[in-house]
Order: C-alpha cells, then sequence, then structure tokens
C-alpha cells in the first residue's frame, strides 16, 4: 500500500505540474523540469513497485501481482485524465 499510495500522490503531482505549467506558466520550463524529473522521480518508486510485483510473481501470487499493475497504472492513467479534464 504504501508504494501504491507514494507512486499515485507523485503521479497526482506531476500531473497537476504539468498542467499547471502547461498552461499557466510559459517560460518557467527549468522549473517544471526540476520539480518534475528532480521532485517527482525522486518521489514516485517505480523500481520498489517492479520489486514487489517480482516478489509477488515468485512467490506464485499471480492475481495479486497482475491486481497492482492493474490498479497502480490504472489509477495514474485515471489521475492524469482528471487533471487535464480540469486544466
Amino acid at each position: 500500500w504504501a508504494t501504491l499510495s507514494a507512486n499515485l500522490l507523485a503521479t497526482a503531482f506531476l500531473a497537476w505540474l504539468i498542467m499547471r505549467f502547461g498552461v499557466h506558466a510559459q517560460g518557467k520550463e527549468a522549473w517544471r523540469a526540476l520539480l518534475a524529473i528532480g521532485f517527482c522521480g525522486g518521489f514516485s518508486t517505480l523500481s520498489t513497485f517492479s520489486y514487489e510485483n517480482y516478489q509477488l510473481l515468485r512467490d506464485g501470487l499471480l492475481g495479486y501481482a497482475a491486481l497492482n499493475i492493474l490498479i497502480s497504472v490504472g489509477a495514474g492513467i485515471l489521475l492524469f485524465h482528471l487533471f487535464a479534464r480540469s486544466a
């Protein structure tokens, strides 16, 4: 749950950041890059996500691994969609 939460929070912030900077902050590409790559990249946890799914698969918990992947990726895409609609 911790990895899922961290990834979704980072995704939500990144979506907000891209939508906000894309619409309201022309000329501030350096700030957007710093926050998007530096902060969100450090906050999200792809390596932990991958390791946890590897452990689930190794332990024969294919359903849990598939569910974790579907929820994480699906919720991330949904967050971007919701932020894009509100921009």
